[in-house]
């Protein structure tokens, strides 16, 4: 404890930068009144064990392609506190994404109930299946995004043929349309200063908005087993 409070007082304005920019999306997310709109309290027993799983996944994915330097944290721009290797703010944008992709997505319920085209994103969804396998199979020479688009082949093919979140595919899509605009704001930091250096050698060299376009099928993957997760334990109300 006396090591983190002499380390912390050692800081610099720029070492705060990546929990600086978390803060940020929170305190957006305070100020639109997002959580107000929604019964959080009533909801917390889905959203945390949903967060819960998904950020479990992507950490343990995130944990061992930082372990083969596909990417890396900039020393300058972190707390230097770390947990398994990863940045504890890393952590926490595994926290505050899904939670914000939640509040997104019950919101679009909300607001946009009227709102219906189970077949038609059903047939996105399968066109996207087709797009992420054909992805992985074009980029079996590169680790991570093989590894990347075939997860989410096998989670999104599982997801399709299970056959119980048809009903749910226009909010989900909806949302993650939304959960965009906050995510290209945080990349646009978190690589422009750059606060996560990203190897290229590893990545297929498309980018939208300067971000690689490896980044967006991650959000991607995070927010539909987010999602699913989340939708699975509110119908069964198992607790």
């Amino acid at each position: 404890m006396l090591y983190l409070w002499h380390k912390f007082l050692k800081m610099e304005i720029h070492n705060f930068a990546f929990l600086l920019t978390l803060a940020a999306i929170v305190a957006i997310l305070s100020g639109v009144g997002l959580t107000k709109r929604l019964n959080v309290f009533g909801l917390v027993k889905y959203m945390f064990p949903a967060i819960a799983f998904s950020a479990a996944i992507l950490i343990m994915i995130d944990l061992q392609f930082a372990k083969l330097a596909v990417w890396s944290y900039h020393p300058k721009y972190v707390l230097g506190i770390n947990l398994l290797d990863l940045p504890v703010e890393e952590w926490l944008f595994f926290i505050v994404v899904p939670f914000l992709g939640i509040s997104i997505y019950e919101l679009v319920k909300q607001q946009f109930s009227h709102i219906e085209y189970p077949n038609f994103f059903l047939l996105l969804s399968l066109i996207v299946l087709v797009l992420v396998g054909v992805t992985a199979y074009s980029s079996h020479n590169k680790i991570y995004p093989f590894f990347l688009f075939f997860l989410i082949t096998i989670y999104l093919g599982y997801t399709i043929f299970r056959n119980r979140f048809k009903t749910h595919y226009t909010k989900f899509y909806l949302s993650y349309i939304i959960l965009l605009v906050p995510f290209i704001l945080i990349e646009k930091v978190l690589i422009g200063l750059p606060i996560i250096e990203y190897n290229d050698v590893y990545f297929l060299g498309v980018q939208l908005f300067s971000i690689p376009v490896e980044n967006f099928a991650s959000l991607f993957l995070l927010h539909i087993i987010t999602i699913t997760v989340y939708e699975y334990l509110k119908e069964r109300r198992i607790y």
